[in-house]
């Protein structure tokens, strides 16, 4: 599972985290094309922060291939980490 399938699990299995809160504040601003307060990372745990940054990297090399708007999605539990609209996946 690649990094931002990892830090979507982890959103999508403790939304109330606050890691998941700050990792969901990245990937929105990522997929939207707006402002993240970077601050925010210094905050987290040294795995998740490696995490997010795994996520940069990833994104910066991947984000082509996805569907604009599917990673919010995915963080806010409306598709799965592979796009799939979770009521079509039994979710």
């Amino acid at each position: 599972m690649d990094s931002l399938h990892r830090a979507l699990h982890m959103i999508q299995s403790d939304p109330e985290h606050s890691t998941a809160d700050v990792l969901r504040a990245l990937i929105e601003s990522l997929d939207r094309g707006v402002a993240f307060e970077i601050g925010r990372l210094y905050g987290l745990p040294y795995n998740d922060f490696a995490l997010a940054l795994d996520v940069l990297r990833a994104w910066r090399l991947d984000s082509y291939r996805y569907e604009s708007g599917w990673a919010t999605r995915a963080a806010q539990g409306v598709v799965q980490a592979g796009g799939v609209p979770l009521e079509a996946a039994g979710g």
